[in-house]
């Protein structure tokens, strides 16, 4: 179990990092390649990870800019997925 618990958190870990770095990238593809390869397995499915990639970029900017009593509350804060 530890063995595959490293495995886990590596994976997370990795992909962490790729997502934040893919965010604060100038080109926006970055993102859209990062969730390519990693959600839809870059298997020609490019129009939804370009549409994840807004919606994340959205999220991320909502978090941002969020008060930290709306956080704190659950205020919903997330945009609505189906805008994208």
């Amino acid at each position: 179990m530890p063995r595959e618990m490293r495995r886990f958190g590596g994976a997370f870990y990795g992909r962490q990092a790729a997502y934040r770095q893919a965010l604060a990238a100038a080109d926006d593809r970055e993102l859209e390649k990062a969730l390519a390869r990693n959600i839809f397995e870059a298997g020609g499915v490019q129009a939804g990870a370009a549409r994840l990639a807004c919606y994340a970029r959205a999220a991320a900017r909502a978090l941002d800019t969020a008060e930290e009593d709306a956080l704190v509350e659950a205020a919903q804060i997330f945009p609505n997925p189906e805008a994208f």
